[in-house]
This record gives structure tokens, sequence and C-alpha cells, in this order.
């Protein structure tokens, strides 16, 4: 691998979300997981979600938010209407002080 020395491994879809070590090198602490979910739209140019990936994303925080504070965690996603549903779902589970937001916004800001 040319880019980010290698650091990068690929999560096969059947090992699922819990295979994921989560910060285990916190030089790089980047999770990249692979979520097979539906994609729908709430309504013409009413945005866009995938429930499946919130409820993955929720989980693998779940799991591996016990040495790291939320506010150190960010989460990007493509559509407006998942962030809103993704933060819906972390306040639920008292981890609404992660960052959350859409790609063209957040990418500069982690």
């Amino acid at each position: 691998m040319l880019f980010y020395g290698a650091k990068i491994q690929p999560l096969d879809a059947a090992q699922g979300a819990s295979s994921c070590q989560f910060m285990k090198d916190r030089a790089f602490p980047i999770i990249f997981s692979q979520v097979n979910g539906e994609e729908f739209a709430l309504g013409e140019n009413l945005g866009w979600k995938n429930m499946e990936e919130v409820e993955a994303i929720a989980q693998i925080l779940k799991e591996n938010l016990k040495d790291i504070h939320p506010t150190e965690v960010g989460v990007m996603s493509p559509y407006r209407e998942q962030v809103y549903q993704l933060r819906k779902r972390l306040r639920a589970e008292d981890m609404g002080s992660v960052n959350s937001g859409i790609i063209e916004v957040t990418k500069h800001t982690f």
C-alpha cells in the first residue's frame, strides 16, 4: 500500500462490526466497516438514510467507548437524514457528544 503506511485493514463483510478492534493504533484511529443495509429516501428531496448503518455505528461505539471520550470520536455520513437519525440514536444511548456530520461539511473538521 502506498498510503497510510499500510495500516488500513479491510474488514470482511462476513465478519461484521464485532471483529473491529477500535483504536488498536491510536496514531491511526480509523474504522471502515461494511454494513449490508438498505438505503431509502423519505420522499422527494427529503433525505436518505440507512438504518442498518445507524445501528451498526451505535453498536461499534457502545462496545468500544470504554477507553476514549466520545468527543474524541467522529462519524461521517453522506446523508443528512442519516446523520440526524444517528445523532438521535446516540443521544438515546448517552453518547450524544460523539461528533457526527455529513461528509461535505465535516471532512475538514475531524
